[in-house]
């Protein structure tokens, strides 16, 4: 008798892959490069990635108008409130990346309401971002090239890596994002210097003060436009492991947070 076909094999089940979160702190009114980031994931299969926003002044009816849709992709969550108090609620070592614009400033202007007791603003966010990223965790910030010294502090405070790429004019200048174009032009950041001394941020003291010990070069690198990547240390990591990216790499991640 002939013999029966032999059935064919089932494939292997794929492995789960395991979820890769990304918050992005102050995502905006209308965060629309969020919204297309988490659809994107979503056509393209990847759906363990997992996307979260929280802004002040999130407006959720205005971005499904604007991006004509009914409801959010179910990988993206979205939060109206104080990104401190948000923070508090994340589970600890749940996060791969932490992405935000200008943050220092924010903190700065909005302190007296979202802090933990003990701690300013900016210390309160920085402890909490540190217990929710993942060990291998990052936090990408861009902030002006004055807040890099701060930064740094903070990122040895916990035994982070820590490595900051300032964003060259030329890159900058042909940036989607309007906040960093804005800043390609040396008598516009300038003139962004003379905003903080004028608002009480800085003093002209120590924007001098920088300028002499070389922290910036000249007045209008204090508001310099730079990427900083902080990186959490995994349990039992001797060296504070950093990848070194050049300007155009680290513009690229930068883009890709974004969605630009």
């Amino acid at each position: 008798m002939p013999k029966k076909p032999a059935k064919p094999k089932k494939p292997a089940a794929r492995p789960k892959r395991r979820p890769f979160a990304v918050l992005e702190v102050g995502c905006g009114k209308v965060p629309t490069g969020l919204l297309g980031k988490a659809k994107n994931s979503v056509e393209r299969g990847k759906t363990h990635r997992v996307f979260f926003g929280v802004d002040k002044g999130l407006d959720v009816g205005r971005l499904l108008k604007k991006a004509r849709v009914k409801k959010l992709p179910e990988n993206l969550f979205l939060a109206k409130g104080c990104a401190i108090r948000v923070l508090k609620d994340v589970k600890p070592g749940s996060l791969d990346i932490i992405f935000g614009s200008y943050l220092v400033n924010t903190l700065s202007a909005n302190a007296a309401s979202c802090a933990l007791e003990g701690y300013t603003c900016e210390s309160a966010f920085f402890q909490l971002a540190g217990r929710a990223l993942k060990p291998g965790g990052r936090l990408v910030l861009v902030q002006d090239k004055a807040n890099v010294p701060f930064l740094r502090n903070y990122a040895a405070s916990f035994g982070a890596g820590f490595h900051s790429i300032e964003i060259p004019d030329n890159v900058a200048r042909n940036s989607p994002a309007k906040y960093i174009k804005w800043k390609s032009s040396p008598e516009l950041r300038r003139k962004r210097v003379r905003e903080y001394v004028k608002r009480g941020e800085v003093t002209q003291g120590e924007v001098d003060e920088m300028v002499r010990h070389g922290a910036v070069e000249n007045l209008q690198d204090f508001a310099k436009p730079t990427i900083i990547i902080i990186r959490k240390p995994r349990p039992g990591e001797e060296s504070r492991r950093v990848v070194y990216l050049g300007p155009e790499q680290a513009f690229e991640l930068l883009a890709r947070l974004m969605g630009m």
